[in-house]
Protein backbone atom coordinates (compact mmCIF):
# COMPACT_ATOMS: atom_id res chain seq x y z
CA UNK A 1 0.00 0.00 0.00
CA UNK A 2 1.05 3.63 -0.62
CA UNK A 3 0.77 6.28 2.14
CA UNK A 4 0.30 9.83 1.46
CA UNK A 5 3.50 11.54 0.83
CA UNK A 6 5.10 14.88 3.14
CA UNK A 7 3.41 17.01 0.13
CA UNK A 8 -0.09 15.52 0.38
CA UNK A 9 -0.42 15.35 3.87
CA UNK A 10 -1.74 18.21 4.21
CA UNK A 11 -4.36 17.37 0.96
CA UNK A 12 -5.79 13.80 2.75
CA UNK A 13 -4.55 11.63 5.35
CA UNK A 14 -5.33 8.20 4.10
CA UNK A 15 -3.44 5.34 3.04
CA UNK A 16 -4.35 3.08 -0.50
CA UNK A 17 -3.65 0.31 -2.41
CA UNK A 18 -4.54 -0.78 -6.15
CA UNK A 19 -6.78 -4.46 -6.16
CA UNK A 20 -6.50 -6.22 -8.86
CA UNK A 21 -9.64 -7.39 -10.62
CA UNK A 22 -8.64 -11.35 -9.72
CA UNK A 23 -8.33 -10.47 -6.39
CA UNK A 24 -11.45 -12.10 -4.08
CA UNK A 25 -11.70 -8.57 -2.63
CA UNK A 26 -13.04 -7.10 -6.29
CA UNK A 27 -15.45 -9.58 -6.78
CA UNK A 28 -18.66 -7.93 -5.73
CA UNK A 29 -17.07 -5.02 -7.88
CA UNK A 30 -16.46 -6.86 -11.05
CA UNK A 31 -19.82 -8.49 -10.13
CA UNK A 32 -21.31 -4.84 -10.13
CA UNK A 33 -19.22 -3.42 -13.25
CA UNK A 34 -19.70 -6.26 -15.24
CA UNK A 35 -18.46 -5.69 -18.70
CA UNK A 36 -17.71 -1.90 -18.09
CA UNK A 37 -14.26 -3.34 -16.50
CA UNK A 38 -12.55 -2.70 -19.59
CA UNK A 39 -12.86 0.79 -19.45
CA UNK A 40 -12.08 0.75 -15.98
CA UNK A 41 -8.60 1.63 -13.99
CA UNK A 42 -7.29 -1.39 -11.24
CA UNK A 43 -9.78 -0.36 -8.52
CA UNK A 44 -8.44 1.45 -5.54
CA UNK A 45 -8.83 0.53 -1.55
CA UNK A 46 -8.70 3.36 0.54
CA UNK A 47 -8.19 2.98 4.65
CA UNK A 48 -8.56 6.33 6.73
CA UNK A 49 -7.70 6.09 10.42
CA UNK A 50 -9.73 7.59 12.69
CA UNK A 51 -9.69 11.24 11.63
CA UNK A 52 -8.54 10.94 8.39
CA UNK A 53 -9.83 12.73 5.68
CA UNK A 54 -9.56 13.88 1.96
CA UNK A 55 -9.77 17.70 1.00
CA UNK A 56 -12.39 18.81 -1.70
CA UNK A 57 -11.14 17.48 -4.79
CA UNK A 58 -12.31 16.61 -8.46
CA UNK A 59 -11.36 12.32 -10.06
CA UNK A 60 -11.13 14.00 -13.59
CA UNK A 61 -8.31 16.57 -12.47
CA UNK A 62 -5.41 13.84 -12.84
CA UNK A 63 -3.11 13.80 -15.72
CA UNK A 64 -0.22 11.85 -16.57
CA UNK A 65 -0.74 8.47 -15.81
CA UNK A 66 -4.20 8.38 -14.53
CA UNK A 67 -6.99 9.13 -17.78
CA UNK A 68 -9.49 11.84 -17.70
CA UNK A 69 -11.93 9.30 -15.03
CA UNK A 70 -15.17 10.06 -16.70
CA UNK A 71 -16.85 8.21 -13.58
CA UNK A 72 -16.27 7.33 -9.93
CA UNK A 73 -18.11 4.24 -8.55
CA UNK A 74 -17.89 4.63 -4.76
CA UNK A 75 -18.62 1.76 -2.26
CA UNK A 76 -18.22 1.58 1.31
CA UNK A 77 -16.98 -1.25 3.03
CA UNK A 78 -17.74 0.01 6.81
CA UNK A 79 -20.60 1.23 8.07
CA UNK A 80 -20.52 4.88 10.60
CA UNK A 81 -20.84 3.89 14.42
CA UNK A 82 -24.53 5.24 15.61
CA UNK A 83 -23.01 7.60 18.17
CA UNK A 84 -20.80 9.61 15.57
CA UNK A 85 -23.02 12.43 14.59
CA UNK A 86 -24.03 13.05 10.58
CA UNK A 87 -22.68 14.74 8.94
CA UNK A 88 -19.16 13.17 10.33
CA UNK A 89 -17.61 10.76 8.52
CA UNK A 90 -19.75 11.71 4.87
CA UNK A 91 -18.75 11.89 1.56
CA UNK A 92 -19.43 15.62 0.98
CA UNK A 93 -20.49 16.95 -2.58
CA UNK A 94 -20.59 21.36 -1.45
CA UNK A 95 -21.84 21.84 -5.05
CA UNK A 96 -24.28 19.48 -5.65
CA UNK A 97 -27.07 21.14 -5.45
CA UNK A 98 -25.31 24.58 -7.34
CA UNK A 99 -26.67 25.75 -10.56
CA UNK A 100 -24.47 24.33 -13.28
CA UNK A 101 -24.35 27.43 -15.28
CA UNK A 102 -22.48 29.10 -12.42
CA UNK A 103 -19.43 27.15 -13.44
CA UNK A 104 -18.39 28.27 -17.17
CA UNK A 105 -15.40 27.54 -16.51
CA UNK A 106 -13.69 25.38 -13.74
CA UNK A 107 -10.97 26.74 -11.57
CA UNK A 108 -10.15 24.19 -8.70
CA UNK A 109 -8.46 26.77 -6.80
CA UNK A 110 -11.80 29.52 -7.16
CA UNK A 111 -13.95 26.60 -6.09
CA UNK A 112 -11.84 25.50 -3.46
CA UNK A 113 -12.99 29.23 -1.93
CA UNK A 114 -16.21 28.67 -2.72
CA UNK A 115 -17.09 25.46 -0.27
CA UNK A 116 -19.06 25.71 2.57
CA UNK A 117 -21.29 23.46 4.49
CA UNK A 118 -23.84 22.72 1.76
CA UNK A 119 -24.56 20.23 -0.77
CA UNK A 120 -25.12 16.83 -0.17
CA UNK A 121 -23.67 14.45 2.34
CA UNK A 122 -23.37 10.91 1.61
CA UNK A 123 -23.29 8.84 5.08
CA UNK A 124 -21.22 5.47 4.64
CA UNK A 125 -23.15 2.68 4.53
CA UNK A 126 -21.76 -0.94 4.01
CA UNK A 127 -22.82 -2.25 0.62
CA UNK A 128 -23.88 0.84 -0.51
CA UNK A 129 -22.15 2.86 -3.38
CA UNK A 130 -22.76 6.08 -5.30
CA UNK A 131 -21.96 6.66 -8.81
CA UNK A 132 -21.20 10.04 -10.41
CA UNK A 133 -20.04 12.18 -13.31
CA UNK A 134 -16.64 13.65 -13.12
CA UNK A 135 -16.24 15.70 -16.47
CA UNK A 136 -18.53 18.17 -18.30
CA UNK A 137 -20.19 15.74 -20.45
CA UNK A 138 -20.79 18.35 -23.25
CA UNK A 139 -16.96 18.77 -23.90
CA UNK A 140 -15.09 16.09 -22.02
CA UNK A 141 -12.56 18.81 -21.42
CA UNK A 142 -12.82 19.85 -18.42
CA UNK A 143 -14.27 18.74 -14.87
CA UNK A 144 -17.43 18.72 -13.84
CA UNK A 145 -17.63 21.36 -10.89
CA UNK A 146 -20.69 19.67 -9.30
CA UNK A 147 -18.42 16.52 -8.83
CA UNK A 148 -16.54 18.00 -6.59
CA UNK A 149 -16.01 15.96 -2.98
CA UNK A 150 -14.27 15.47 -0.18
CA UNK A 151 -13.70 12.66 2.53
CA UNK A 152 -15.02 14.35 6.23
CA UNK A 153 -13.30 13.29 8.83
CA UNK A 154 -14.56 10.33 11.06
CA UNK A 155 -14.10 11.00 15.07
CA UNK A 156 -12.94 7.88 16.91
CA UNK A 157 -13.51 5.28 14.06
CA UNK A 158 -11.69 3.79 10.82
CA UNK A 159 -13.21 3.50 7.08
CA UNK A 160 -12.42 1.96 4.11
CA UNK A 161 -14.01 2.28 0.80
CA UNK A 162 -12.98 1.10 -2.55
CA UNK A 163 -13.12 3.06 -5.80
CA UNK A 164 -12.95 2.25 -9.91
CA UNK A 165 -12.82 5.17 -12.21
CA UNK A 166 -13.84 4.52 -15.59
CA UNK A 167 -12.97 6.66 -18.63
CA UNK A 168 -15.21 6.35 -21.92
CA UNK A 169 -13.81 6.83 -25.50
CA UNK A 170 -16.80 5.62 -26.95
CA UNK A 171 -19.17 8.46 -27.98
CA UNK A 172 -22.55 6.51 -27.86
CA UNK A 173 -21.39 5.98 -24.11
CA UNK A 174 -21.04 9.38 -23.54
CA UNK A 175 -24.21 10.34 -24.69
CA UNK A 176 -26.08 7.66 -22.18
CA UNK A 177 -24.24 9.06 -19.55
CA UNK A 178 -25.10 12.47 -20.67
CA UNK A 179 -28.61 11.92 -20.72
CA UNK A 180 -28.83 10.57 -17.23
CA UNK A 181 -26.33 13.47 -15.86
CA UNK A 182 -29.13 15.86 -17.61
CA UNK A 183 -31.92 14.07 -15.52
CA UNK A 184 -30.24 14.34 -12.62
CA UNK A 185 -29.83 18.03 -12.39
Amino acid sequence: PSATTSGDAAWRRSRSAALPWEADATRAIVDAVGDLSRHAETPQLVAYPPDGFFRPHVDSARTGYYGRRDLTWLFYLDDVPDDIPHPECATHFPFAHADPRHFPRFDLAAALQRVDQDGLFVRPVAGDAILFVNVDLETRARPDALSMHAALPCPRAAKRVANVWFEFSDPRLSSSASSASSSRR
